[in-house]
């Protein structure tokens, strides 16, 4: 197959992948346990990009990488008594990842990491318990204690690192600790809400502690990372209402999270970027804190047993401590939809639409994204083929040919203009 990517620098050469998994199940009757599941899992990925078959290329690129992982888990629920049920999973893993390129400048091969050879292992113990008062009411309460290492392998990810004057570490280790607490609560039938209070931790990736030029199509800019990095913590809320019945289902939900040592990145002015026509250079590094809340809302009415209507709507809203946009947030989305079966036939209308996102920030590299609006159609119908059973689908995505980019589109290249599409799934 040859598959390009026009956002993209350079396009898909091969990819292999081996993914192998045992899992063990059981559950008991007559215990205070309730289950036991245990997994060990391997995979092993290579996967390589090239721009040779691009016309007009100054300077031919190729970039291979791979990434193999080993892991494995031991989850237990536990029932103590009638009103508390207790899950304790403890996990492993282990990932070793290398992202190499070399450019042919003048049959020069000029070789480097752009992703070091490095080993992640992560080992964690979570506890979580489920607490039913009473029909009405019920409380989670959950927390999680994780060791991160991330082991630099390779002598030339060092070098590279000083070369450019970054205190390189070769191991790096960070103990993490989440907890969290959701309380669900019904006030009658159909009426209920959901409150939750969590506090997490993130380590830095592999790519943001070692990454070395690599390109970012978001924004077009190359990344170096930065081993001196540290832990992200944020505390996130979230409030929830419901309402249902036989026909009406509403729900209504915001949520809040405020993310201290927020990883974002900086524009390193005296450094010239790698990757043709990229903007620039960017480090990863920390700020003080940024803020991300937002809201949803959901609508499904079903008048009879064959027609049904729904509509979706999420906006979420990110700065930073200089109450700057933050980068990557859609803006407002609403989608809806009308459907009618009849007998076999279900035939659906829907309806997207996003609001034009102005609120970017330049040095980011973003750019507004206009409002957009599109229509689908969408068929579907199942009947017996002999001893089988058949669904057939079929539709037109974008009826009007409407020329549209959603905000996170790599490359603001413009989506699929009217398409049709027919498809069949035959169950034996």
């Amino acid at each position: 197959w040859d598959f390009g990517y026009p956002a993209l620098p350079m396009d898909f050469k091969s990819a292999k992948a081996i993914i192998d998994g045992v899992t063990y199940r059981k559950q008991f009757h007559h215990s205070i346990f309730e289950s036991l599941e245990a997994k060990v899992y391997a995979n092993a990925v290579d996967h390589k990009m090239d721009d040779t078959k691009r016309p007009d290329i100054a300077m031919h690129m190729d970039m291979p990488g791979r990434n193999n992982t080993i892991g494995s888990y031991l989850e237990a629920s536990i029932i103590p008594s009638g009103s508390h049920k207790l899950t304790v999973k403890g996990d492993f893993y282990s990932t070793y990842s290398l992202a190499e390129m070399t450019m042919y400048a003048n049959n020069m091969p000029m070789y480097m990491l752009t992703l070091p050879n490095n080993r992640r292992s992560v080992a964690g113990l979570f506890i979580k318990d489920d607490w039913q008062f009473d029909e009405t009411k019920s409380l989670s309460v959950s927390g999680r204690m994780e060791y991160t290492n991330t082991l630099l392998t390779n002598d030339l990810g060092l070098q590279q690192q000083q070369a450019i004057g970054l205190a390189s570490q070769k191991t790096i280790t960070n103990w993490l600790k989440n907890a969290g607490a959701q309380f669900n609560y019904r006030f009658s039938d159909g009426i209920s809400m959901l409150a939750s209070l969590q506090y997490a931790e993130r380590a830095p990736a592999s790519l943001e502690y070692l990454g070395y030029y690599l390109f970012n199509r978001y924004d077009n800019y190359d990344y170096l990372g930065n081993p001196e990095l540290k832990v992200e913590n944020a505390l996130k809320s979230e409030l929830k209402f419901q309402y249902s019945n036989n026909k009406v289902l509403i729900g209504i939900g915001d949520f809040y999270d405020h993310i201290r040592i927020y990883i974002s990145s900086r524009i390193l002015k005296d450094f010239r970027n790698i990757t043709i026509g990229a903007s620039g250079v960017k480090m990863y590094t920390n700020i003080d804190y940024a803020t991300i809340s937002g809201a949803e809302a959901t609508i499904v009415w079903q008048p009879s047993k064959s027609l049904e209507f729904v509509a979706a709507s999420k906006y979420t809203h990110g700065v930073d401590n200089k109450d700057m946009p933050l980068q990557l947030i859609p803006p407002l989305k609403i989608s809806s939809s009308a459907s009618y079966t009849y007998k076999k036939l279900k035939m659906e209308l829907e309806n997207e639409w996003a609001a034009a996102q102005h609120k970017v920030n330049p040095e980011f590299g973003e750019t507004p994204t206009p409002s957009w609006y599109i229509m689908n159609i969408r068929f579907n119908y199942n009947f017996k083929l002999a001893k089988t059973d058949l669904n057939l689908s079929s539709g037109v995505d974008n009826i009007f040919d409407k020329t549209y980019t959603e905000h996170l589109d790599w490359g603001k290249i413009p989506r699929m203009g009217r398409s049709f599409y027919l498809s069949g799934i035959l169950n034996f």
